[in-house]
């Protein structure tokens, strides 16, 4: 009984997530495949990158509120993109909606970093639904069925040029940051 429940977590979760690590190390393309939107993500591969990607939010959360965090949040939001996209073939979607929904997630997360949402209940109260909306979203995506053969030609229009997008979104967040910000300085005076 030891043997079968030692090869059921061997062959069940240590092998994708070798597989995924090797493949995220010695990636085919020239940036590693993280960082690519070609491929397909199982429902077992997008939960380990997930967490993944969590673990170094966490880090660097330890730099609570400074740049460096900022950053890095800027950075990690590309290859959640990418996990977005590839998981989004394996189910059979072009992914326009999921990426809509990460990318606003992702925006009003980033709009709350600089300030102490602790002291504005009303900021407190907004930010914790955009996290819950965030983890549900993950969460779904996790959940959504794999189909028997991915589709590997499906791609958001959206990320048809992903840099672009992501440079986008990276403004809309430095922006969207700036007024919350100024909002809780100066209660939407911005002159």
């Amino acid at each position: 009984m030891f043997s079968h429940f030692k090869r059921i977590i061997t062959h069940e979760i240590f092998e994708p997530i070798r597989e995924l690590f090797y493949s995220v190390i010695f990636g085919s393309n020239k940036i590693t495949s993280v960082y690519s939107t070609e491929g397909v993500l199982t429902k077992t591969q997008f939960l380990v990158i997930i967490v993944a990607l969590s673990f170094i939010y966490s880090f660097f959360e330890y730099f609570h509120n400074s740049l460096l965090t900022y950053i890095a949040e800027l950075f990690l939001f590309y290859a959640v993109l990418t996990a977005v996209q590839k998981r989004c073939r394996d189910f059979g979607s072009s992914g326009t909606f999921w990426i809509l929904i990460v990318s606003c997630a992702f925006i009003g997360n980033m709009a709350f970093h600089f300030i102490n949402i602790e002291t504005e209940e009303f900021l407190r109260d907004i930010h914790k639904y955009v996290f819950n909306f965030q983890i549900i979203t993950f969460l779904a995506l996790f959940l959504i069925p794999s189909k028997p053969k991915p589709d590997l030609e499906l791609r958001s229009p959206l990320l048809k040029y992903p840099l672009l997008y992501v440079a986008l979104c990276w403004v809309l967040a430095i922006s969207a940051t700036w007024i919350v910000s100024r909002y809780t300085q100066t209660g939407f005076t911005f002159f």
